[in-house]
């Protein structure tokens, strides 16, 4: 059967074997995950607050309630879910981790409660002061039969580090165990202590200074204490921001004296080598306060932290010395004095979460930290895995490839309806009447001013986080995309810029076309066309939704997948945030409408349809990848990274795959129907998915509304 968009029968059979791909790298996507069939992967919802928060847990296969594993808990960085994490979660459950990673409240499919467990409501909301869930998520990892209470380690990226942050300031210990029974002895006792006895051992001074009685009581509490002390966690990766208030050290009175004391906690600040929210690392005094250091940490050194004498010390180097060769290493981590900076080479902020580099090194900390590789590291048996035995990129590609798939089935779908009369995709006439010969000259003006101008307007949508900066831009056209998280300014931003420049250019090349006395070219875009075929075209958008959100479902429903290509995702949606995806496919429908008619301003008949698709699809993508591009070549040349970029990628990644997917769409969609209409309304629907699904309300307090009660969402 021939395969073809121009029959039927061609439409049948791609439709066929787009599907049969989509299913088969869904498939293909769970192996990786599952490392064959070696590690499992759950969806999880819990509720301790009135909203639930959403997860993924992933554990070895085979694991039951005798078991008893070292765990890890993972927090997405601003304006993502817990699907951008998903690369941790899969590199530590193939070593035998339980690993869970969630969606903060208000992000993917998590809700805001009343109140969070930052004990924030709708009144005075600061996202940077709040677990946003991850104070639930470590109580819920607490919870799992087969998890070792004991060694939980905690990763946070960019936002996600602010979070675990929040978490720890509520749970973690700054006094050591023997600092807590010397106030024991000194506050439920009355045992008075000279000021050097109070870092003398609190057992040995019991036995010394109490009665049996008081001994007694003293042992009972010390089993009291242990317990709780042990089940406080061990280890804090921070990744993607420099700042972290457990990162410092705080005054407390240990036996009736004022004492300084850091966290105990083993961090390690695991960063890319580009990334500008830790420029500099170790050389700041908010910084070097945290290690009782004077002078910048040096990178790839395990530092030991000494409270008593104010000082640190360097105990080994990372990624070489282990808990089995180096005893002052492992003396620190059962302390809980152990910090370590790393940086990996040429990564940036959110290329970390998809880094081999970054990847391994967290192995290799957590491996140390929790004494864990694929087995206990005390057990000579133990073969741990190599750090850079990595295979995410397998489901990452997998993944990819299903919304390639999607993407045809939308041309695909709309063209076996297009053959149909009375179907919802009509085809218009382009006569004669309605053909524009463009210059070549005409062509390539059109073409380098598009070119030149969304290359500058994404340049200053990123320079310094341009379009989330006050006072004009933020303060006018945040109120538009609220309540989504910040970086949906970005992209109102390039779309608005971009149509206005593509506004002004066809204006141009109309007036010049007139001066010339030949057609203006407009006609062709079939936008002055019957009402009914303009609502016929909507219709086929919503049915878009339907047949992406049915095909994500079986994706979800049969392998735990979805639609995504890393932080572009068209996945589930609760029902309360599909009014969100109103209001933004609204909001950008007018900007898409124009960005419609300039792609298909000039089409090219004397070329190959599939060279001239491509060629659009290029001079629009092109663009973002020529930044990419130019401040790789200068991050390369330059001696030393100063810490700012030729043009700064932090919130709009997720460029490099949408605007040539938008574009792709646009072309096709228009050569189906000879109007830009359908491409208008299918990618403003798609665009209004993807930044709900992706971005959420993380930024503010959106709470339950009437649908969320009703649907139970």
């Amino acid at each position: 059967m021939k395969f073809s968009l121009k029959t039927r029968e061609g439409c049948k059979a791609l439709l066929a074997l787009l599907l049969v791909i989509t299913l088969v790298f869904g498939f293909v996507g769970i192996l990786f995950e599952s490392d064959f069939c070696k590690v499992k992967s759950e969806q999880i919802s819990i509720d301790y607050r009135g909203g639930k928060l959403t997860g993924e847990l992933f554990y070895p296969w085979g694991t039951n309630s005798h078991d008893n594993l070292p765990a890890i808990i993972v927090a997405h960085g601003g304006a993502n879910s817990f699907g951008v994490a998903k690369n941790f979660s899969n590199e530590f459950a193939r070593r035998g981790y339980v690993v869970f990673a969630f969606s903060a409240y208000g992000q993917g499919h998590s809700e805001h409660s009343g109140y969070d467990d930052g004990d924030q409501g709708l009144d005075g909301y600061n996202n940077r002061a709040t677990p946003a869930g991850f104070l639930d998520a470590y109580n819920y990892v607490k919870s799992i039969t087969f998890v070792d209470e004991t060694r939980i380690g905690v990763i946070g990226h960019s936002m996600g580090s602010y979070r675990a942050d929040q978490m720890l300031l509520q749970t973690a210990n700054y006094l050591s165990l023997n600092d807590i029974m010397i106030n024991v002895m000194s506050d439920e006792l009355g045992i008075t202590f000279e000021e050097d006895e109070i870092y003398e051992d609190a057992a040995a001074l019991a036995a010394e200074k109490l009665d049996d009685t008081q001994l007694q009581y003293f042992n009972y509490r010390y089993e009291e204490e242990l317990a709780d002390y042990s089940d406080k966690v061990i280890s804090f990766i921070v990744t993607g921001i420099d700042r972290a208030e457990i990162n410092t050290v705080q005054t407390f009175t240990v036996g009736g004296y004022e004492v300084q004391r850091c966290a105990k906690v083993n961090l390690g600040f695991i960063d890319g080598e580009y990334d500008e929210f830790v420029f500099d690392f170790g050389t700041h005094d908010h910084e070097q306060q945290g290690w009782y250091s004077t002078v910048p940490m040096t990178v790839d050194k395990y530092y030991n932290l000494d409270d008593q004498n104010e000082t640190n010390e360097i105990i080994g180097t990372f990624e070489q010395d282990t808990v089995l060769n180096n005893a002052a290493l492992a003396q620190a981590i059962e302390n809980r004095t152990l910090r370590v900076f790393h940086v990996s080479p040429g990564e940036d902020h959110c290329k970390e979460t998809i880094s081999v580099k970054t990847n391994a090194a967290m192995i290799e900390f957590f491996t140390q930290t929790l004494g864990y590789n694929c087995g206990e590291l005390s057990d000579p048996n133990t073969v741990p895995m190599d750090n850079y035995d990595s295979i995410f990129a397998g489901r990452v590609a997998a993944n990819a490839v299903t919304v390639l798939a999607f993407l045809g089935i939308v041309v695909v779908l709309a063209a076996y309806i297009s053959h149909n009369e009375k179907g919802i995709v009509p085809v218009i006439e382009l006569g004669e009447s309605k053909k524009t010969k463009f210059t070549k000259s005409q062509y390539w003006l059109f073409a380098v001013v598009t070119f030149v101008a969304a290359t500058y307007i994404f340049w200053k949508a990123n320079k310094n986080w341009f379009a989330i900066a006050p006072p004009f831009f933020g303060k006018y056209m945040i109120p538009l995309t609220t309540p989504l998280s910040k970086p949906a300014c970005i992209t109102l931003f390039f779309f608005m810029f971009v149509a206005l420049v593509d506004l002004i250019a066809m204006v141009g090349i109309a007036i010049w076309q007139k001066a010339r006395g030949e057609k203006l070219g407009i006609a062709a875009l079939n936008i002055n066309i019957p009402i009914g075929k303009i609502l016929k075209y909507f219709v086929y958008s919503l049915l878009v939704v339907v047949v992406g959100y049915t095909i994500n479902g079986a994706l979800t429903y049969l392998f735990g997948q979805d639609l995504r290509v890393w932080q572009n995702a068209f996945s589930y949606v609760n029902a309360d945030q599909w009014y969100l995806v109103a209001k933004n496919t609204l909001l950008f429908m007018p900007l898409m409408f124009i960005s419609a008619c300039a792609t298909n301003y000039m089409v090219r008949d004397d070329r190959p349809e599939w060279l001239d698709t491509l060629i659009v699809v290029l001079i629009n993508g092109a663009p973002i990848a020529l930044l990419c591009l130019v401040s790789a070549i200068v991050l390369n040349v330059e001696a030393k990274f100063t810490g700012t970029f030729v043009c700064d990628f932090v919130c709009a990644y997720s460029f490099v795959t949408a605007v040539p997917m938008f574009t792709y769409l646009n072309r096709k969609l228009y050569k189906l129907t000879n109007s830009v209409w359908l491409g208008t309304f299918v990618c403003s629907i798609l665009l209004g998915w993807l930044l709900v699904n992706t971005l959420g309300t993380g930024d503010g307090y959106y709470g339950q509304t009437i649908l969320n009660t009703l649907f139970g969402c």
